[in-house]
Formats: C-alpha cells, sequence, structure tokens
C-alpha cells in the first residue's frame, strides 16, 4: 500500500541521522571528533555500498577509508569504532529477534526441531570466533618475528582490537 511507502520513505532519512549520531558517539570514545555533516555523507554513501556491493561490509570499508582520511592517524581507532558500530547493530539485531521470538515462539521452535540453529551456523561462528581471537592474541607475536604479509595483517587486527578494548567502555552511551 503506498502509506506503507511514505512510512519508509520518511524514516530512511531518520534512520540515517541515528546511524550517523551512534558512530560519531563510538568514534568520540575512541577519541575521533569528526564533524556531523561529514559522517551524515559517509553513513548515506556507506548505505549505498551496503545495499549494492555483496555481503553488505562495503559501506564499512568505504567509512574506514573516509575516517581514516578525516583522521590519518587514528586508523585503527576508527576501524575499532566500525566495528563496535557493527557490533552493537548485531546485538540490536539479537534483541529484536528474542523479543519476536518471545511474541511468537512458533518460528524458532521449528528451527530447534530442525536442528539447523544448535548444530549448523551457531557453532560454526562460535569456532571461527574463537579460532579468529587465537590467531590475533597469540600468533600475532610469533608471525610478527618471521615478518610477511600474514605477520602485517595480524598485527593490523590486533591493533584494531587493541583500540576497541581501550576505546570501548559500557556506559550510557554504548547502550542508547
Amino acid at each position: 500500500e503506498i502509506w506503507l511507502l511514505a512510512v519508509v520513505l520518511a524514516g530512511s532519512p531518520l534512520l540515517i541521522c541515528f546511524l550517523t549520531w551512534r558512530l560519531q558517539l563510538l568514534l568520540r570514545l575512541q577519541g575521533i571528533v569528526l564533524p556531523f555533516g561529514a559522517l551524515l555523507r559517509m553513513t548515506w554513501a556507506g548505505q549505498f555500498f551496503n545495499a549494492f556491493l555483496p555481503g553488505s561490509t562495503g559501506g564499512d570499508v568505504f567509512k574506514l577509508y573516509h575516517i581514516g582520511r578525516l583522521a590519518p592517524e587514528a586508523h585503527a581507532a576508527g576501524a575499532a569504532a566500525i566495528m563496535l558500530d557493527r557490533l552493537l547493530a548485531l546485538a540490536a539485531l539479537v534483541l529484536l529477534a528474542g523479543l519476536a521470538f518471545a511474541i511468537e515462539p512458533g518460528p524458532l521452535g521449528q528451527l530447534l526441531e530442525q536442528g539447523i540453529a544448535v548444530n549448523g551456523l551457531l557453532p560454526c561462528l562460535g569456532l571461527g570466533f574463537v579460532v579468529l581471537l587465537i590467531a590475533v592474541f597469540l600468533g600475532r607475536r610469533k608471525l610478527s618475528q618471521r615478518g610477511g604479509k600474514l605477520a602485517g595483517l595480524l598485527a593490523s587486527v590486533g591493533r584494531v582490537l587493541d583500540a576497541a578494548r581501550r576505546g570501548f567502555r559500557w556506559n550510557r552511551l554504548t547502550v542508547v
């Protein structure tokens, strides 16, 4: 119906403004102060890339590139802010899914009966996350002594995780 289209068209700019505000808060937690207007343009362009590039991470790469241009001394901190932005969005999605399953538990029961949630995707995601953490925290030192591209990549990932750990604090700004 036409009224649904009107609601979506009116709500999209509000959503983009909220996403920009959230990114600005996360960047400030990392010590990066950028003007709202520049971040708004970046967020709009990032949403475009998320919509039209496969994998929905094109917008994050675009934002990371532009944050690096606007704050060249803070590449790792900018990447940490984008990573935290993604994690907060994932947490919000999990909360909304939990609310939806609390209201209508039927689809969750079907997934559990089929074993998809327990035997498939969730263990694979958990294992992948654990392997990444082990590679970054334990393998970083050994590979950095050998040198090479993989060592540089792990060192970069380690700097981003260190910046995220230093800059991210649970407070009312991160919960909003």
